[in-house]
């Protein structure tokens, strides 16, 4: 699998709050395969917004929900911040251009711009009493191309500290509709990020394939054992995280191409981000 790298451009604050009540999920999601690493160094924080209006604290290794999406987006946005023109994870910088949809520069042209937004449809937990999810609306024309969602300032409303992300699993859920990110013999599919540290040092979770559409997904890291990670990454000082979905690698490269075919359509809706303590 194919990861991108996105440049750093900042900070900015977006609040958690861990105190109010909130709406626990219930399924049995399923992860998929594990690919290479993301050599993502920075990336653009949230622009603003609300912070989580919903989450539950807990003692112990209880299930902490940091995000429900219950009433809005809760501080998250898309990452801005242009991808580098080619990747290079296996064939000598040969690859073809990977494009950010959300900040193509000169990699490329995005017919459909991809949005987020906020849903009342969908819930990870079918049956609670305010469903809310986070969506991203976007279109896919090729292999290597991704969007990214993420927060920053992860801090406890209820005590002023940083939250406690050290020897964590942070698990996101995420649902594909429309008409999937690929075709179903080269899934695509997504990973989920830690930036953390004032230079916003990359750390992500396992990759995870996504095949079809309309079943939710778990997608998570562990941050006592995270699948990449560059040099001087701390759990302790969490800045940014989010989550990358993209359309993989095709296995083709720029000197012969797989052909992707017809542009695909797809609404990806995030619900029940929650943090464990890892095993």
């Amino acid at each position: 699998m194919k990861y991108s790298k996105f440049l750093s451009l900042g900070a900015s604050v977006a609040i958690l709050s861990l105190a109010a009540a909130c709406s626990s999920g219930s399924g049995n999601p399923t992860t998929g395969e594990e690919g290479g690493a993301n050599a993502g160094t920075g990336g653009a924080t949230s622009n603003g917004g609300n912070g989580a209006t919903g989450g539950s604290t807990s003692t112990g290794c209880a299930t902490t929900t940091l995000f429900t999406f219950e009433s809005d987006q809760q501080g998250w946005s898309l990452d801005t911040s242009v991808g580098t023109t080619v990747d290079v994870s296996d064939d000598s910088g040969k690859g073809l251009p990977y494009l950010n949809l959300a900040a193509p520069g000169d990699a490329g042209v995005v017919a459909v711009a991809p949005g987020l937004g906020w849903s009342g449809a969908q819930d990870y937990d079918i049956a609670a009493n305010r469903k809310g999810s986070l969506a991203i609306s976007a279109q896919y024309s090729n292999w290597n191309q991704s969007i990214t969602a993420q927060v920053g300032g992860l801090v406890d409303t209820a005590t002023g500290e940083v939250v406690d992300l050290v020897d964590k699993i942070i698990s996101f859920h995420v649902k594909i509709t429309g008409e999937g990110l690929t075709t179903s013999d080269n899934a695509g599919g997504g990973m989920v990020f830690l930036k953390t540290g004032s230079a916003y040092v990359w750390g992500q979770g396992a990759w995870t394939s996504i095949v079809g559409t309309d079943s939710w997904v778990s997608l998570s890291i562990n941050t006592k054992s995270p699948a990449e990670k560059l040099a001087g990454w701390d759990a302790s000082a969490p800045k940014q995280l989010g989550i990358q979905i993209s359309s993989s690698g095709g296995g083709g490269t720029a000197a012969a191409p797989k052909p992707y075919g017809a542009p695909r359509n797809v609404v990806v809706f995030i619900d029940n981000i929650t943090v464990t303590c890892a095993p």
